[in-house]
């Protein structure tokens, strides 16, 4: 099976079809997962554990680039396979799936953090972001949430949108690709 991203054999323009973002879209958001990678590699051992001796690139690494761990991290978000498929399609065992996914989830979110991307929960700095990146207008990705039925019909109507079931959210990569549009 494939380890790295080039074993996929992508054919030109149908690395969407894989990973949500197109080629330029990997390749812009590349260089922050890289920096975030090494930088996390530089600190600390894939246990997470801070790291005594310099950190140096093993031959035996599960991923020998940033750039495969980008492609692994995005491919799982896209299609979100059980770990076993995961393992079975990367050619790895189900700990390290799970090892590798939680790590690079973290690290994808800090090269996101780095490139101001993320979506803010705060709506001061979600305003403050907005003036000091002068931007006219902006995406709000939201998701419905259940709450407690109020009894009062009047109280009841602000809440109800009429939906019978819960929303599902879209995937964080929709949000991030708006964003760098």
């Amino acid at each position: 099976m494939a380890k790295n991203k080039s074993d996929f054999k992508i054919k030109k323009g149908k690395l969407g079809n894989h990973i949500s973002i197109t080629a330029p879209e990997f390749d812009l958001v590349l260089p922050f997962f890289e920096t975030a990678f090494d930088t996390y590699f530089k600190h600390h051992t894939l246990a997470g554990k801070v790291r005594i001796r310099t950190a140096c690139r093993r031959n035996d690494s599960v991923f020998k680039q940033a750039e495969d761990g980008l492609f692994f991290i995005l491919f799982y978000l896209k299609s979100y396979p059980i770990e076993d498929v995961l393992a079975t399609i990367f050619d790895m065992h189900q700990s390290q799936v799970s090892v590798w996914k939680k790590l690079l989830l973290q690290i994808l979110e800090d090269s996101f953090v780095t490139m101001k991307v993320l979506p803010s929960r705060d709506n001061k700095k979600l305003n403050a972001l907005i003036k000091e990146m002068g931007l006219t207008e902006i995406i709000i990705d939201a998701t419905e949430r259940q709450i407690q039925r109020p009894k009062d019909n009047d109280v009841q109507k602000e809440y109800y949108s009429g939906k019978k079931r819960l929303m599902q959210s879209k995937t964080p990569l929709s949000v991030i690709r708006k964003a760098l549009m």
